[in-house]
């Protein structure tokens, strides 16, 4: 009966660290870099919090990032006392990520991962900045040009590593469709938001399971 009993209670702590080892939380800090098919893209950066429930071999994520979308479009002057050269299109972004990622393949320790969901996309600022031959720069600031709330689905690959026992680094790329725009169509002119709908990327990010 002792044997049993002692039987039982191993069981049950080997049930219990399976259990938290399988379906653990995680807090993740990330950055990003996006590219954009349309215009010229400048340097476009990012960095997210991200929220995780680990359910086996699924795991579903939720989070806020802030993101910039910075393009541009080179201009030919119209009249000669047109000194503008260039139009640059700075937009900041807050997205609302909601996935899941599965982790399909392991080897060494490497985690080979793939993810989808979809992404709540919100314009928080955008501004456009003129720039001129042998002048200062004019800046637009804070316009408005139909924005609303837009979502994108998406979908990743990645690999992750176990640096430490509680502690992981990933590395990812991503592709967005955005099904909804962020804008509403507005009548032409030149502080128009573009009607682009795809757009690539690549996060890193540190995670630490609890």
């Amino acid at each position: 009966m002792k044997r049993i009993t002692i039987t039982i209670i191993l069981l049950c702590c080997l049930f219990e660290l399976y259990g938290q080892e399988k379906n653990r939380s995680s807090v993740e800090i990330q950055g990003n870099t996006s590219f954009f098919f349309v215009r010229d893209n400048n340097f476009n950066y990012g960095y997210s919090l991200i929220l995780s429930r680990y359910i086996n071999k699924i795991k579903v994520s939720a989070g806020v990032n802030y993101a910039t979308k910075n393009t541009y479009t080179k201009h030919v002057p119209s009249y000669w006392l047109d000194s503008v050269y260039q139009l640059n299109y700075n937009i900041k972004y807050l997205h609302f990520p909601l996935l899941i990622t599965f982790n399909a393949y392991t080897f060494n320790q490497f985690k080979l991962n793939t993810t989808a969901g979809i992404v709540f996309n919100r314009i928080v600022d955008y501004d456009i900045v003129e720039k001129r031959n042998n002048k200062p720069d004019e800046i637009e600031k804070d316009i408005y040009n139909g924005q609303n709330l837009g979502f994108s689905f998406r979908f990743g690959i990645g690999l992750t590593k176990s640096i430490l026992q509680n502690f992981n680094i990933s590395l990812s790329t991503f592709a967005d469709y955005k099904y909804r725009l962020d804008f509403m169509s507005m009548p032409y002119n030149y502080r128009n938001l573009t009607e682009d709908r795809v757009s690539c990327g690549a996060t890193i990010g540190v995670e630490y399971k609890f």
